[in-house]
């Protein structure tokens, strides 16, 4: 995991439960972006969305999606962010 810059490093561990990253599993997983893909459908022309979504007992529950979410994650190394935005480039 990597923090936000200017709120840390990164860690291997969820600060507040001690889960270890590597060892959890996602459930409901396939579900969940199968529902992203499905809602991600009806906005023709939007080329990203940060969904937010959650996971219940049940399975996933949508929360919201956002066209201009933060690309922090793809900044870590250097270039990722140039070649994520290129994909999403109009031809």
């Amino acid at each position: 995991f990597i923090y936000k810059p200017g709120f840390g490093g990164s860690c291997t561990e969820h600060p507040d439960t001690g889960v270890v990253f590597a060892d959890f599993r996602i459930p409901f997983l396939m579900d969940a972006l199968d529902m992203v893909r499905q809602l991600h459908s009806f906005f023709y022309g939007v080329k990203s969305i940060g969904w937010d979504v959650a996971i219940a007992e049940n399975g996933p529950v949508f929360i919201e999606g956002n066209d201009n979410w933060e690309m922090n994650c793809f900044q870590k190394n250097e270039g990722a962010r140039a070649r994520t935005l290129m994909m999403f480039e109009k031809e």
